[in-house]
């Protein structure tokens, strides 16, 4: 998947298109409401796919640039530390991971997506993780909005 490819219609801004249709149009030309956080973000996203690929641990990649932006970030130890325990977290359930898998919408809303931040493969299950990082924020699966688009 490329890094920063977005839907616009995708489950991450579910809140916002259950809540008001039009909110795509409207929202289409303004700026990230907190772009540092974004970046952050998506630098998190793209390390912690990199260790569920076996790419080495967090810790690894500890002073490395995130390609892609205008401004790249430098990766933290204080960051590896919180990727990696999302990694633990994964590893612990000893199955089949899918990091940041395209998943195609188009079935219920015309040519959209979304991305699974981490799919994990039991032998009885599949297991689905959103990884949040930077705000502190529980998100619970109960009437989740970006689970049910």
């Amino acid at each position: 998947m490329t890094p920063m490819e977005h839907s616009n219609w995708g489950p991450s801004a579910a809140h916002r298109r259950i809540a008001c249709r039009g909110s795509a149009a409207a929202e289409a030309p303004l700026p990230s409401s907190d772009p540092q956080v974004s970046r952050q973000g998506t630098m998190h996203h793209a390390v912690l796919e990199k260790v569920l690929q076996g790419k080495g641990n967090a810790f690894a990649h500890v002073g490395s640039q995130h390609p892609g932006m205008a401004e790249p970030l430098e990766f933290t130890r204080d960051q590896a530390r919180v990727v990696q325990d999302v990694a633990d977290r994964v590893f612990e359930l000893h199955g089949v991971v899918y990091p940041e898998v395209k998943v195609d919408l188009s079935a219920w809303i015309p040519d959209q997506f979304g991305t699974s931040d981490i799919g994990v493969r039991l032998p009885d299950s599949l297991r689905v993780r959103d990884a949040k990082f930077g705000r502190g924020e529980m998100v619970l699966a109960y009437r989740n909005p970006q689970l049910m688009l």
